[in-house]
């Protein structure tokens, strides 16, 4: 069978006021404007950071204030991010947000990441981690292309990992496997991380059987976390029906794309490429 999907495109952030977002994610973070888009559903706006393939985007929210849910810690026990951004030196990149009043958790130094979260206007949490002893690291290989830039001194790099937690994990690696043919990297005790044939980052999966989904509502509809391409759109959107995934209609608003639920209830997009 074809490869139905060729990377994770994209993660998503839903914010209360896209404007001001997009001035402090440029100035703060330094991340680069790609464009604004708006359609009947929604308004947001995507970020290239640095020379990740992975895009940044913002959705603005159009729900009331007391309804808002930002993005925060998958496992607040661990400090986990629901994502997290590269970058080569962790210690330097604090510093330089820290003189530009940024709001930062406590910097860590623990084998083998050296690691802090980045809080932004709508207290939606971003991971920053800067991995140590890259050619002892099991990810490294997905991401050899991108780590001799790193040199260059940019505060960071692009998104590398996303996780989603699910409630049951070997249920959830089957499901990611088959539905969504990505290769298993590596099985640990309460997670598994996963990625597509491109050298586009990788997908971990945690096992937390309280948790809640990472699913934003934005007035009737629920805006994604995680962004996949396809190079056949169509294929993959009868693919998944045919399987039983539940899928909403095939949006041609651009970019083309259609939305899906796993069996967690995380929501991710599926854009063409």
């Amino acid at each position: 069978m074809k490869s139905l999907f060729s990377r994770i495109n994209a993660v998503y952030l839903p914010v209360t006021q896209l404007e001001h977002s997009i001035k402090w994610y440029e100035d703060v973070l330094g991340f680069e404007l790609e464009h604004v888009w708006e359609n009947d559903r929604e308004r947001g706006a995507f970020f290239k950071i640095y020379r990740g393939d992975a895009q940044l985007g913002l959705v603005q929210s159009m729900v009331t204030n007391n309804e808002f849910k930002s993005s925060k810690y998958i496992n607040a026990s661990l400090g986990t991010a629901a994502f997290n951004l590269y970058c080569v030196d962790a210690k330097y990149t604090y510093e330089q947000l820290k003189e530009k009043g940024a709001h930062l958790t406590t910097f860590r130094e623990e084998e083998p990441t050296h690691c802090f979260v980045v809080i932004d206007p709508d207290d939606n949490y971003l991971g920053v981690v800067q991995e140590v002893n890259l050619a002892e690291n099991v990810y490294y290989g997905i991401y050899e292309e991108i780590y001799p830039r790193l040199r260059e001194m940019e505060l960071f790099d692009g998104v590398a990992a996303k996780f989603l937690p699910v409630h049951d994990i070997e249920a959830a690696i089957d499901w990611y496997t088959n539905f969504f043919q990505m290769g298993l990297i590596d099985h640990w005790k309460l997670g598994a991380d996963l990625k597509l044939e491109s050298k586009s980052g990788w997908l971990g999966l945690v096992s937390l059987e309280d948790s809640e989904p990472i699913r934003y509502t934005n007035s009737n509809d629920l805006t994604p976390f995680v962004g996949i391409e396809s190079p056949a759109l169509d294929e993959a959107y009868q693919w998944l029906k045919e399987k039983g995934v539940k899928v909403t209609q095939i949006s041609d608003q651009a970019p083309k794309h259609f939305d899906l639920e796993d069996l967690t209830g995380n929501v991710i997009r599926v854009t063409e490429a």
